[in-house]
This record gives structure tokens, sequence and C-alpha cells, in this order.
């Protein structure tokens, strides 16, 4: 601050009161603020050097990087390395917190109103961190309402009321006495304001349910919590009754089924694409995006819709009818892109089966999605033909198997009866890992005939 008073370092000046902005500091981390001029910055270098000889702590200018507000990076680089340092140019990172504005528009594909409903109502289920504080909050609300005794309820209550500042009264009722007398509940109701419509309704209605009911007067009240089972409250059953009130959907029939047997970058990208939010080249130019065609990068021929890009081109048709004949669907199998999001087939009666075939599906999905963008960001022309004759397919056997292996509860998959009879294999599971337990039992028996109890824990162990 000496240095800028007596106009060695000149700093930035804010407003007209003459008030100087030329350094922030936070832990080992320093920001110095100078008018841009060549002089100014040898001018801090050189306060930065008598630092070092007085304290004995070097500044690492390696480590150090300049940057520039309204010059060019060309002019900033060339400072840097007069005073052998890096540089920069905006925005750019500091303690993890993006500085400086960017005056581009993000293109926003996903609503966050989307984005934060739950899986079950088409959103991804990310949690809000509003839901989550009033989570938190209600916990210190049970606690204060449960825990009479304590010494911080005490202190609460005398420094925010008899309520410790969590509810906020209406001013529409009065406490009116006691309302339990030999048992009994009696509406001893004292209004400023009496109900009328469809309130009235509700309270003839909430008087017919208390009406009675008969309490033990020897037994204390106590607190139970609605949303749980226990009836003890939780942080996470509160939190996810407020999300799902702030981000509810409409949507009354999903357009896609989340699987659990596919990684979640899978689950994304399908979610994306059935919700018609992926960058096809259709919704590119929707987006008024520049782009030289809008034609699939497959066949060249139509438009990159959703609908053309995974389900309708002619070179993605034919190996949809490939994995079809795999799975040994009916002859005239042809079922629509909704229902292979929905996980419906059609033709297969076995929950877990459909299950996987729907896995399989995902999978083909997000296969064809990479192998699009393998194509768009191409170095050339040769090399885009090159991956647009590869075969997806045998890849999109060997990772199904891998991530169903890997996910469900059922291990006992093989690569050659996978690729021969893949349906029939997850259907005769149960049997085999029934014959798998016999065996054990055949063989363990005659080594524990003796201890007949410890056979019995020990399969109950493995089982559970």
């Amino acid at each position: 601050m000496e240095s800028c008073n007596k106009g060695i370092f000149k700093g930035l000046s804010l407003g007209d009161d003459g008030s100087n902005l030329s350094l922030l500091q936070f832990a080992d981390y320093a920001l110095f603020f100078g008018e841009w001029s060549k002089s100014n910055v040898r001018h801090l270098i050189h306060i930065l050097d008598c630092f070092h000889d007085v304290s004995g702590l070097k500044i690492n200018l390696d480590k150090s990087r300049l940057f520039g507000i309204g010059v060019s990076l060309e002019e900033v680089a060339n400072i840097a390395r007069s005073v052998n340092c890096s540089y920069g140019s905006l925005p750019f990172i500091y303690l993890r917190l993006p500085i400086g504005r960017n005056n581009e528009k993000k293109m926003v594909w996903v609503s966050w109103q989307k984005i934060m409903c739950s899986i079950e109502n088409s959103g991804l289920g990310v949690e809000s961190i509003k839901a989550k504080n009033m989570g938190l909050m209600g916990k210190w609300k049970w606690h204060f309402l449960n825990e009479s005794g304590a010494l911080w309820r005490r202190v609460i209550v005398e420094v925010h009321g008899v309520n410790g500042g969590f509810d906020q009264t209406t001013g529409l009722v009065r406490n009116s006495g006691t309302w339990l007398e030999d048992g009994f509940w009696h509406a001893k109701w004292a209004w400023i304001r009496h109900p009328s419509g469809r309130a009235s309704g509700e309270l003839d209605h909430l008087v017919s349910l208390i009406n009675g009911l008969v309490l033990d007067p020897h037994l204390d009240d106590k607190w139970s919590w609605s949303l749980d089972d226990s009836g003890v409250f939780s942080v996470e059953s509160l939190s996810k009754a407020v999300q799902n009130k702030l981000f509810s959907s409409n949507d009354l029939d999903p357009p896609f089924t989340w699987n659990s047997w596919v990684p979640r970058k899978v689950n994304v990208c399908v979610w994306r694409m059935a919700l018609n939010r992926l960058p096809t080249r259709s919704n590119l130019v929707r987006h008024r995006v520049s782009i030289p065609s809008s034609n699939c990068l497959f066949c060249g021929v139509d438009e990159e819709s959703q609908q053309h890009c995974f389900f309708s081109c002619s070179i993605i048709k034919i190996i949809w009818r490939k994995l079809w004949s795999w799975w040994r669907s009916p002859l005239l199998y042809n079922p629509s892109l909704v229902e292979i999001l929905k996980g419906k087939s059609g033709f297969i009666e076995n929950k877990s089966v459909e299950k996987l075939f729907h896995a399989v599906c995902m999978t083909f999905i997000w296969h064809v999605w990479n192998w699009r963008n393998k194509i768009l960001h191409a170095s050339s022309d040769h090399e885009a033909n090159a991956i647009r004759h590869e075969d997806i397919f045998p890849s999109v056997q060997r990772l199904s198997l891998l991530w169903a292996y890997n996910r469900s509860s059922k291990k006992l998959f093989s690569w050659e009866n996978w690729i021969q009879n893949s349906g029939e294999l997850a259907s005769s599971l149960f049997p085999y890992f029934l014959g798998y337990w016999c065996f054990v039992l055949v063989f363990l028996y005659p080594v524990l005939y003796l201890r007949a109890h410890y056979l019995v824990l020990f399969l109950f162990a493995f089982v559970a």
C-alpha cells in the first residue's frame, strides 16, 4: 500500500473517492491489480524482490501468471517473457471458481426443472440444494420438538420464543385451552376469521376424523413422522418430499425407462435421446446453429433427426434387424422407437429377460451415438469413410454382456452361450442357480453331518 501511495506501483482506482485496489490475499494466494504498463509490471517484480530480501520468502514466478484486460494476448506474452513469468487469458479458474465473464450465450438442451425431477418423473433426480437445506432445517425442528429438556432448546426458546423461530403464525386461530378432557377430543376453536368454502369442508373432515378418538391419559404425547414407516424423522425423507413438490412433472407416461444393468452414462444418453435433446443436425438447425449440411452422417440422404439417426436410417435399420435376429424375435417383429425406449419388447414374457433385452437395445443406441460422433469429428474424409464402414455389432454384444454381468445378481454368463442363446440363457439362470446349491448340499452333508445346525447356518449366510 505504501508503494501505491508513493506512486511506485499504480493500482486500480475505485470510484470518485480515490479508493485504491492493488492486492487481494487468501491463504497463500495473492492477486495484484494495477494499470497496464510495462513499467508497472517491472515495479511490481522489484517490490516482490525486496519482499524476498527482507523476509526470506521467495515468490515463485513459474507458478505466477500475468493477465491483461483490454490488451492483446501478444502484448501480455511479451511483457510476461520479459519478467520470466507465465501468462494467461480470461476467463480462468481461481480457487476452482471461473474468473472473467464469457459473453457467448450457452445453448441449453435440458432445463434444470427437468433435470431435478425424479427419475420416476422423467428427470435425472439431481438433488436440490434448497430441498436438502429444508431437510436439514427439519431435523433441527424435530430435535426441538422432542428434546424438551435440552439446554440448547432452552436457549433457543429464550431467544426466539416458544416456537423456536420455526413456525410462522398465520393469525387465523388462537390457543383456546385444553382440547382433551376425560380422554376425548373437544374442538374448542377461537377463530379470528371463520373458514369458508373449501376450507370449511376440510375442517368438517378433520373433525370427523378426530371425533370419537380415545387417548390413554396415562401415556405422554410424542411426535411421529408420517413420511417414514418407523415414525422417526429422517433428512432424506423430508428432502425427497420437498424435491418432489418443487420439481414435479405432469408427464403421466414417461418416454423412457431407466435400466440398472447399464452404466449411468448410457442411461443419460438414452434419456436425452428420448427427450429429443441430443445435438443431432436437425436440432442444431432448429437452434439456429450454422452447419454445412443437415443430412445424416451414415447414409447422407435424409435429414439427421432423432428418429432417423437412431432408427429409420437404412444403415442403422440393418443393425437393428441383426440384433432382433440374434434375440430370435418373431419374423415380422418391428417395434417403434418409443416401445424400445420403454423396454416393452412385446415377445418376451420373463421380466428379467426383457430387462436384459432392454439393456442390449440401450447399449446399441449409445454405440450409434458414439459411432456418429467419430464420423463427425474425423480428421479427413478418408478416415470418416473408414469409420463409417466399421461393424459395431460385435462391440454391442461384448459390452452388453460385460455391463449386464457386472450389474445383475445373476452371474452365470458365458461368451459362447451369450452369443448363441442370449434370451434363453437368462430365463434358465434360476435352475442353474438351484442346481448349484443342491450340489453344495450333497457335497457338504457328509462332511458336516455331525453338526447339522452348522450346515444350516452356513447355507443361510450364503443365501442371504
